[in-house]
């Protein structure tokens, strides 16, 4: 069959459309712009003064874009993660959690057009929400769950492990009629052509044919990645197991990473992973994403 990719709107466009095989066709969505410190994107430094260096520092990084992924696959439409929504910046938008509000405006700076909110997207894709069979959140921090008031009343397939063991959810900010279904990862999962004996995360989920999650920590001790492999090619959407393909390249850890040898543990499994299938690496807030995507560029 042709790879085929379409772009919506400009070059540098919030929605890029792939046609990654005769019956499965990806959209990277960008939701906006995300704006971190300098230590919370990569850190250096002595451990006990991770996080410190994160409040305290005055600087900002560049604008990184916030990327979503909508699977149109043959046994449903699969949405990765949410993205965020305008209204994010209302006063009053976590409720009581006030120290939850305090922390995420002290680290993150948000610009969201309301144009690259989820509906804005769908409807420009002719997708109803209710087409939605499943959202997959990788973990639970805002920038990742923050559409989810957008869906009706979709499947929210949410790691086990984050939500018993939570770093940086600010649960009052989830809808209150949110269907999850909390998942595990077990060890007798192939991966297509990989065998669960040869698979490297040890451990994954299936969710249909072809499309998995597995276990990805170091962000958050529960973060998940979802992989979908088709036509003999891995597409790793990688929410924040690194910041970018560089930084796991590198080796370098973002200083949010809770779990910081986790981190690179699952850095050295995606470098083994892609020894054994190609892989295409897709972080969440990686300005390549989209175009390695399109061209169908292999780590």
């Amino acid at each position: 069959m042709q790879f085929s990719t379409q772009v919506i709107h400009s070059t540098n466009s919030p929605i890029i459309s792939v046609q990654i095989s005769d019956h499965v066709r990806v959209h990277a969505l960008r939701s906006g712009w995300v704006q971190v410190r300098p230590p919370h994107r990569e850190y250096a430094g002595i451990e006990a003064l991770r996080f410190p260096s994160i409040l305290l520092s005055s600087k900002w990084t560049e604008k990184m874009p916030v990327w979503m992924w909508l699977i149109e696959h043959p046994e449903g439409t699969f949405l990765v993660d949410t993205g965020e929504n305008t209204h994010v910046h209302e006063p009053d938008y976590f409720g009581e959690a006030k120290g939850d509000a305090w922390v995420n405006r002290k680290i993150l700076q948000l610009d969201i057009p309301s144009e690259e909110e989820l509906p804005s997207h769908l409807e420009r894709l002719g997708i109803k929400e209710s087409r939605i069979n499943a959202v997959i959140l990788t973990h639970g921090h805002l920038d990742h769950t923050d559409g989810l008031r957008f869906l009706p009343t979709p499947e929210i397939l949410f790691p086990k492990l984050e939500w018993e063991k939570p770093f940086g959810v600010a649960k009052t900010t989830l809808p209150k009629n949110a269907k999850f279904r909390f998942i595990t990862h077990e060890a007798n999962i192939s991966l297509g052509e990989i065998s669960a004996q040869d698979n490297p995360f040890q451990a994954a989920h299936r969710i249909a044919s072809g499309l998995y999650t597995i276990p990805t920590p170091g962000h958050t001790i529960g973060h998940q990645s979802v992989l979908l492999i088709e036509n003999g090619v891995a597409y790793c959407f990688a929410g924040d197991a690194s910041f970018t393909q560089q930084q796991l390249l590198s080796g370098n850890i973002a200083g949010i990473c809770i779990v910081p040898d986790a981190a690179r543990e699952t850095y050295t499994r995606f470098k083994t992973l892609a020894s054994r299938i190609p892989l295409v690496y897709l972080p969440s807030h990686d300005p390549e994403s989209a175009l390695r995507l399109q061209k169908r560029i292999t780590l």
